[in-house]
């Protein structure tokens, strides 16, 4: 923490009246993303490449994403977890590329076979289950990743605005800008951990859940300029949009002098616990 103490720069640390976003949203793909989902993580190109190695190590996903991303920006949107094995449920979109070339490359990363159907094209693994879906609507490519692929593209496919997350507006109120990297979490998040009894599992659960009983968030971002240059600033966002007092937003500025993603999440953490206050 010395290292970050001494190169960050609090710019901005305020609790700010809860107001509605105006202009085009920094975050096109909010109404292609069901409302239920659970989070989303959009992506521009320009991230620090340290970063994103460590993402493609770390989430095996990550690399599909990255390599969509050279076309342009990227939605990964966790639209689900499935119980029996907690594998994540994900929806990947794109505005840059076209279903042709997302079957391709994703047939071709997750090693499954492309079949065309009436509405999307199929992933099939060698057993001859689709393991993934690939099709687009009103200029957008969504790939998915999960059990019964067939069911959640259908979804998609006939998603209106009003059932997105464009319509979450504690969320649409605290959306980052100009970031490499911003992850969109809904109140259905933090409803849905509080179900989960993990304190026998977890020995900070407990504290996790007194802290959100405490904060009462109706939706949190994060938005990370991270660019690859040495010297150039590093700018963290984070907001909690609270279900009782306004949104509570704080920004960070620090010069790239060499910190490394262990460093900036532990920033991360710091700066969540000054929001409880």
């Amino acid at each position: 923490m010395n290292e970050i103490h001494s190169a960050a720069i609090i710019c901005i640390a305020s609790i700010l009246l809860l107001a509605a976003c105006g202009g085009e949203s920094p975050v096109p793909e909010l109404k292609m993303v069901p409302q239920t989902a659970l989070l989303l993580v959009h992506l521009e190109d320009g991230l620090n490449q340290d970063t994103r190695s460590l993402l493609s190590e770390s989430i095996p996903e990550f690399e599909l994403a990255d390599s969509l991303l050279k076309s342009g920006p990227v939605g990964v949107a966790l639209v689900g977890i499935d119980i029996t094995s907690l594998e994540p449920q994900l929806l990947l979109l794109s505005e840059d590329v076209t279903e042709q070339y997302a079957s391709a490359l994703a047939a071709r990363q997750l090693d499954l076979d492309p079949r065309q159907e009436e509405n999307r094209v199929d992933l099939i693994n060698q057993q001859g289950y689709a393991r993934a879906s690939v099709a687009e609507r009103k200029g957008w490519t969504a790939i998915y990743l999960g059990p019964a692929p067939h069911i959640t593209i259908g979804t998609w496919l006939d998603l209106d605005e009003d059932n997105s997350m464009a319509a979450d507006t504690a969320l649409g109120s605290i959306l980052p800008e100009d970031a490499h990297i911003s992850v969109l979490v809904p109140g259905n998040l933090f409803g849905f951990l509080s179900f989960l009894p993990l304190e026998r599992q977890l020995s900070w659960w407990q504290n996790y859940k007194d802290f959100t009983a405490e904060l009462k968030p109706a939706a949190l971002t994060a938005g990370l300029n991270w660019p690859d240059e040495p010297g150039d600033s590093i700018f963290l966002s984070l907001a909690v949009a609270r279900k009782e007092a306004g949104t509570v937003t704080i920004e960070v500025a620090a010069e790239n002098t060499g910190m490394n993603p262990d460093s900036a999440a532990a920033l991360v953490f710091t700066l969540l616990e000054g929001m409880s206050l």
